[in-house]
């Protein structure tokens, strides 16, 4: 397993304790009022208020992490290989007019097994090699664009190097 160059865990565990502590803060409060509700039922609404809140948080983690390795793009449920992409589209204005046109790759396909990118991330246009245009996506797209471009570069042939196909000529001979 390569190190990652970039990732993003998609959600955090930490509010699972608003739980518990909603559950604490209720005990307290029907004390000090007198109120009569059962200590248990407060234990019990904590704990499947965190129930609850775990699944969200798992599906959160599962559905919207980014990770970036030398070789692979992991964005929710897919795995990219990082020399299917071929090209990396410069980012999209963030301020412009709603008459002004969009870029093609933002009306592409999210990648992830998301129909859409999730809310709260910005999309990176990407061209796979079957040209297709899809979105890649992160909440902090320009930490990934800038981990992803180099990687993206590197695996491009050049011009008249290897992999690159000759041009022809006027006359349809090959150079």
């Amino acid at each position: 397993m390569s190190t990652p160059l970039f990732s993003e865990p998609g959600a955090r565990w930490w509010p699972i304790v608003l739980a518990p502590a909603f559950a604490l803060v209720g005990i307290a409060t029907d004390a000090a009022m007198g109120g009569g509700m059962p200590v248990l039922v407060w234990l019990v609404s904590g704990v499947v208020l965190a129930a609850v809140g775990a699944l969200i948080i798992h599906a959160a983690r599962t559905h919207t992490a980014v990770e970036l390795t030398a070789g692979t793009l992991r964005l929710g449920t897919d795995d990219i290989a990082v020399t299917d992409i071929v090209h990396v589209f410069p980012p999209a204005p963030k301020r412009r007019a709603r008459q002004d046109p969009r870029e093609p790759w933002e009306s592409a396909r999210s990648l992830g097994g998301l129909s859409v990118v999730p809310r709260g991330r910005r999309g990176i246009g990407v061209q796979l090699r079957s040209g297709a245009l899809r979105q890649a996506w992160a909440r902090d797209d320009a930490a990934l664009r800038a981990q992803l471009e180099p990687l993206v570069a590197r695996r491009r042939p050049r011009k008249g190097g290897p992999g690159s196909k000759a041009a022809p000529r006027p006359g349809g001979e090959l150079r």
